[in-house]
């Protein structure tokens, strides 16, 4: 069995070379996002409130 051969400095200098390319990459894509849906509108109140048990 042959023992593995050490890297080259070419090698080291490819792979450095490789793995500083590699970081600066992405798959993101920026996308814009959909209006939101319109809030609807607060309905007036009806009624009369009630505080502690009593009739306002």
């Amino acid at each position: 069995m042959s023992q593995p051969t050490a890297p080259t400095q070419d090698d080291l200098v490819t792979s450095l070379d490789t793995l500083a390319t590699a970081a600066g990459t992405t798959t993101r894509q920026n996308r814009i996002l959909p209006q939101p849906a319109p809030a609807p509108a607060i309905p007036a109140r009806v009624g009369a409130a009630t505080s502690g048990g009593r009739a306002v």
